[in-house]
C-alpha cells in the first residue's frame, strides 16, 4: 500500500481505530454499538486500496454480526462465546491496522 500522498491522514485513522478499540477491551469506555459505528465509519474513509478496506471490513463484520445477533435475540449482555468472537476479531484487527500502519512508515 503506498500512504505517501494520504500517509499523515491514514496514520490518524489508523490510531484512532486502536484507540477505540483499546478503550473498549481495557476499560470499556464505549459501548459497543459506539465501537462498531466508529470503526466502521473510520475504515469508510480511510485512503486505501479497495483490496486492504475489505480486509478491514471482514474483520469488522465478525462485530457487527455478533450485535445483529444480540439484537435480534433480545439479548442484552453477550454470551461468553460471543465475548471470544469479539475479542479475537478485535485482536484480529488490531494485528491488520499495525500491519497497515508499517506499510506507512
Amino acid at each position: 500500500m503506498d500512504c505517501s500522498e494520504e500517509s499523515s491522514f491514514n496514520k490518524r485513522q489508523f490510531n484512532l481505530m486502536l484507540d477505540r478499540i483499546t478503550s473498549f477491551l481495557e476499560s470499556r469506555s464505549i459501548s459497543f454499538e459506539k465501537l462498531i459505528a466508529d470503526l466502521e465509519g473510520l475504515i469508510e474513509i480511510l485512503e486505501i486500496p479497495e483490496d486492504e478496506r475489505d480486509r478491514l471490513r471482514t474483520k469488522w463484520g465478525v462485530l457487527e454480526d455478533v450485535y445483529a445477533e444480540a439484537l435480534f435475540s433480545g439479548i442484552r449482555r453477550l454470551e461468553e462465546d460471543d465475548v471470544a468472537r469479539v475479542e479475537q476479531a478485535l485482536q484480529d484487527l488490531k494485528e491488520l491496522i499495525k500491519g497497515l500502519l508499517m506499510q506507512c512508515h
